[in-house]
């Protein structure tokens, strides 16, 4: 029989002492549900929202955690934004779906509605949410919300590199002896007594330097300075923290905001100065990038985000994801559900007709 308590407080003790706990079993699917990540989250994003976090118990031993905040609309949702771009529960191997069941059975009790966006299609989450949403009392649907390039990264560089297009990977290594060869210029791998700060701050300079600042979404411009700075010293002391960066006489001029989870690299970031744009620093950059993550051993490079096609020439896949909407059964439920997963789709289909 699983226990779920309900915590309302982020950092409470005990709810800090389950998810480490979990974390340390290797429950933990990826960054954004980490308990590093969602803390940093909550302290910027998570304003008129309320934390309800399920932790399933089996006696003393946490088995499962469900990071959810209710919204001022009534909703529970993961904690997902422009920024943290996906999130999923976490649980013991064989113990899924007796948690979801459990954690669902829970909310139910209050009627409260579940819209988890950006749900990865192919992961334990999604698949035990699908087959015990119903006996928990709730009607489910789902429907793809994006998907995200990444690269494999568990074989070998060179088998990667003859799998490419010949003139596309002699394209990169031109553009990066190119980038080698100007006077000043080199490229820096985070280091563990690096300068945190000093990386947050040329990359907010490297940002408004950059087609953001005309469009408003810099950091600066979108006022995202200290979640950054926040963030990455989170990050940093958690061991995670793995960026690069192009200098010029000391100065950045391009990065890719890098953190290494669950033998991933996730790049959550990347930008460069529109001056510096004729030395391709975004390729030089990923070209070792790419060629670091296979030399140490990690499973893939997550470009996270929509499908580009800078992403493209790099990825040799794309990850599914799916928005997951969950009613309480009943008339109200059943009508909600019946319009979000046949009446919608539908009616959406008609007007591209059109």
């Amino acid at each position: 029989m699983v226990e779920v308590r309900e915590f309302h407080d982020v950092s409470a003790r005990e709810l800090v002492s389950a998810w480490e706990a979990l974390e340390g079993t290797g429950a933990c699917p990826g960054l954004f549900s980490s308990r590093i990540w969602v803390s940093a989250w909550s302290r910027h994003f998570a304003a008129g929202s309320t934390p309800s976090l399920l932790v399933g118990y089996d006696g003393d031993a946490p088995i499962g955690l469900a990071p959810l905040f209710v919204t001022e609309s009534g909703t529970a949702e993961l904690p997902v934004n422009f920024l943290s771009l996906r999130s999923e529960f976490l649980f013991v191997d064989g113990r899924g779906r007796e948690f979801v069941e459990a954690a669902l059975r829970h909310l139910r009790h209050s009627g409260r509605e579940l819209v988890l966006r950006n749900l990865p299609s192919d992961s334990p989450s999604h698949a035990a949410l699908a087959e015990r949403s119903r006996p928990a009392g709730y009607l489910c649907s789902d429907r793809v919300s994006r998907v995200t390039p990444y690269v494999d990264t568990s074989s070998a560089w060179d088998d990667y590199v003859a799998g490419l297009p010949k003139k596309r990977v002699v394209r990169w290594q031109r553009r990066v002896r190119k980038l080698e060869r100007q006077e000043g210029m080199r490229i820096v791998r985070y280091g563990e007594h690096a300068d945190v700060g000093g990386f947050v701050d040329g990359m907010i300079d490297v940002d408004s330097r950059s087609w953001r600042e005309a469009e408003g979404t810099s950091i600066r411009g979108r006022g995202l300075e200290e979640f950054y700075g926040d963030s990455c010293g989170a990050l940093a002391g958690a061991g995670w923290f793995k960026p690069y960066w192009v200098e010029h006489d000391g100065r950045m001029v391009a990065f890719v905001l890098g953190v290494v989870h669950s033998n991933a690299y996730y790049a959550l970031k990347t930008g460069y100065d529109e001056s510096y744009s004729k030395l391709s620093p975004g390729i030089c950059l990923f070209y070792d990038v790419v060629r670091d993550a296979f030399a140490g051993a990690l499973s893939r490079i997550d470009f996270l985000g929509e499908p580009a096609r800078w992403k493209s020439e790099w990825a040799t896949g794309q990850r599914e994801h799916v928005n997951v909407r969950l009613y309480p059964s009943g008339v109200v439920g059943f009508v909600k559900h019946v319009s979000h997963s046949l009446v919608r789709p539908l009616a959406k289909r008609a007007l591209q007709r059109e």
